[in-house]
């Protein structure tokens, strides 16, 4: 069955299999189950045909920490288990990605819990403190599209062009979840992150240009990738400075 790959179905069939998952989840764990919420496109009632399904269960024990992930005939499911004081550790914990791992939180459709669990859910997670977001947000520019940068002008001097659109992917994806951290938004899916960017206030000059030609595909031409990426770089800068992003961490020598 496994390599006739993902079967379409219908919501109705998914939630039907989703509904035996919480089942057996109380039977396994009676007592303990303090919250179960349904991330991911079926989650917010955008599934199709050859969509997961994907859960996190949050209970009242201690050292809970594992997922299940498994293939179940026509799809594939996932649960995420994690005890209370270890779920609200991932909650508050805010790295490069945030703008992406969180929305899991964020969208949870509740099916299991209490209405105040899951508002506070959210509120904890767009609540943490700013200096986490500008800490995150300054990696990402010294340590990814800076790194990025040198990456481009190198191969300028070589003759690995082929290089070039996975660099220009590579630096349109950071951007966007630098772009997330700043405006403390959850992209929906990774298949949204970089429309959805585009609808965020604030954004480098430079950016959309670049995000755009990655949506279309349209990276063939090593010296116009170059320039997306060297008009984006300058649009990076003038966008830091008028934000107050403060990268003297990244520019500080440690000895």
């Amino acid at each position: 069955m496994i390599w006739q790959g993902p079967q379409s179905q219908t919501t109705a069939q998914r939630m039907a299999m989703v509904d035996r998952i919480i089942a057996h989840i109380h039977r396994q764990y009676p007592q303990q189950v303090t919250a179960i919420g349904l991330y991911g496109s079926l989650g917010q009632g955008k599934d199709l045909p050859f969509s997961d399904i994907e859960l996190f269960c949050v209970l009242n024990n201690a050292d809970t920490n594992f997922d299940n992930e498994w293939i179940y005939g026509v799809g594939k499911a996932e649960v995420n288990f994690r005890s209370q004081d270890i779920f609200y550790q991932e909650v508050a914990t805010i790295e490069e990605d945030w703008a992406l791992t969180h929305g899991c939180y964020v969208y949870a459709k509740p099916l299991h819990g209490t209405e105040a669990f899951f508002t506070d859910l959210k509120q904890r997670v767009l609540s943490a403190p700013n200096a986490a977001f500008q800490r995150a947000l300054s990696q990402i520019i010294a340590h990814e599209l800076y790194e990025n940068m040198g990456k481009v002008r190198n191969l300028q001097h070589g003759d690995t062009l082929y290089d070039f659109p996975r660099l220009a992917l590579h630096c349109a994806e950071y951007a966007a979840l630098m772009l997330g951290l700043w405006h403390r938004h959850c992209y929906t899916s990774r298949a949204r992150l970089f429309p959805e960017s585009l609808s965020l206030a604030s954004r480098p000059g430079g950016y959309d240009a670049l995000c755009s030609e990655v949506m279309t595909g349209n990276l063939r031409d090593p010296m116009f990738i170059i320039y997306l990426l060297e008009n984006f770089w300058d649009g990076i800068g003038s966008w830091a400075v008028a934000h107050n992003i403060d990268m003297t961490a990244h520019t500080t020598a440690p000895f």
